[in-house]
């Protein structure tokens, strides 16, 4: 009952507008034309402000999503630095600790002085003592080489040596030989070839000092009982320098060059011997 006048009311706008048509087709027209672009218009705008809306919506979740990232990464690296941080200061003590002694000593012996120059005098004066800033004077080297071999040799060569030598470029800083040497059965074909080489003193260059070995390259191996491009399944060398140095390395499998036996890796062998030496 309500809505009788509501719809009485349109169809009397309806009829009128029949009424319309009939007299005024081209009226007619125009007032639905206009009707229909004003709401039409009106529903355009609608779509267009819903549109925007859902735009902003998106772009305020991917900026919600970057910003969590960024956080995340933030949060991150924060933890990094406090890391990074952790390590330093404890770092900074051990160094305040190791420098702490030197600088009481440069003060006490150097007084007066700029405590940087004071303190590369006490450095130098810790270099003399080092054992490895001291003058090469002695070297031994004992060696043990396994070789292939189907022989059963047993025996002690009076005459028949070898030598180790440690080599830079083509220049041997370092040579040990004898001229004695043995061998022994090792495992089901093997023989196990044993030296112990001394340093000729004369043949030492003046003044050459033990971390100078640093630099060396490889290691060079012979023994003259060992038959020539023989194989080394495995060997052991260790060197004494001035009683009190000793520097070990393995000698890797390989086929024998003639009757030389090559260490290539050797600078971790010297390193551990003569690096923390040569640090001060």
């Amino acid at each position: 009952m309500t809505d009788k006048p509501y719809t009485d009311q349109i169809n009397r706008e309806i009829s009128g507008l029949g009424r319309l048509w009939r007299k005024r087709p081209v009226v007619t027209i125009l007032v639905v034309v206009f009707l229909i672009g004003y709401f039409g218009y009106g529903i355009y705008e609608k779509i267009v402000v819903l549109k925007e809306l859902a735009a902003s919506r998106n772009e305020m979740q991917k900026l919600s999503v970057t910003t969590e990232r960024e956080i995340a990464d933030l949060k991150t690296e924060k933890r990094n630095l406090q890391e990074d941080l952790r390590l330093t200061r404890s770092e900074n003590a051990g160094l305040r600790e190791t420098v702490a002694p030197l600088l009481k000593q440069a003060a006490t012996q150097f007084p007066g002085e700029e405590i940087n120059s004071s303190l590369k005098k006490v450095i130098a004066q810790l270099e003399t003592f080092s054992p490895t800033e001291q003058p090469l004077r002695t070297a031994t080297a004992t060696i043990s080489v396994v070789v292939a071999s189907k022989e059963k040799t047993s025996a002690s060569y009076m005459d028949r040596g070898g030598y180790l030598a440690l080599v830079f470029g083509a220049t041997a800083l370092l040579e040990t030989a004898a001229t004695t040497s043995s061998a022994e059965p090792g495992a089901d074909g093997e023989v196990i070839f044993r030296g112990v080489f001394q340093a000729d003193q004369s043949k030492i260059p003046d003044g050459l000092r033990i971390s100078s070995l640093m630099k060396v390259e490889y290691a060079q191996i012979s023994f003259l009982m060992i038959p020539e491009d023989s194989i080394i399944r495995s060997g052991h060398a260790a060197i004494v320098l001035n009683n009190v140095t000793r520097i070990e390395f393995d000698i890797p499998r390989q086929l024998m060059d003639g009757q030389r036996i090559f260490v290539r890796e050797i600078k971790p062998a010297l390193e551990k011997a003569l690096g923390n030496h040569s640090a001060l």
